[in-house]
């Protein structure tokens, strides 16, 4: 048996902040109704981008445009290799998704497109 915190009440009149069990309730149902899966799946995320550094620009733009932490990691560790110097960026590239870095390593944003013209290989 997991606790769930709500952060408001619920029908049943518990008060905000409570903790409540998720015993008698539907497992795999959140009281925010997110599925435990979407929790797992951000855990994971989480995981997998531990060891960079990462904005706050960069995991929205994930989300906004379904990029898996997955797909991050493979197109950092096998995509080519570009410098963007409009952007001051390190470029990497793989199927139609590219990641860009900053110099000082952090992931600056996540783009599904295809290789820009002043991109320099490298």
């Amino acid at each position: 048996m997991f606790v769930l915190m709500l952060l408001g009440c619920d029908n049943s009149g518990t008060q905000p902040g409570k903790a409540v069990s998720s015993a008698g309730r539907h497992h795999g149902v959140r009281a925010d109704n997110r599925s435990d899966s979407d929790i797992d799946n951000r855990s994971n995320a989480a995981d997998l981008l531990a060891n960079y550094r990462v904005s706050y620009h960069f995991r929205a733009r994930m989300q906004e445009r379904d990029v898996s932490a997955e797909t991050v990691v493979d197109v950092i560790e096998h995509g080519q290799r570009f410098y963007d110097p409009k952007n001051d960026s390190n470029i990497r590239w793989k199927d139609d998704v590219y990641v860009a870095v900053a110099p000082d390593g952090t992931l600056k944003t996540v783009v599904r497109g295809r290789i820009e013209n002043r991109w320099k290989p490298q």
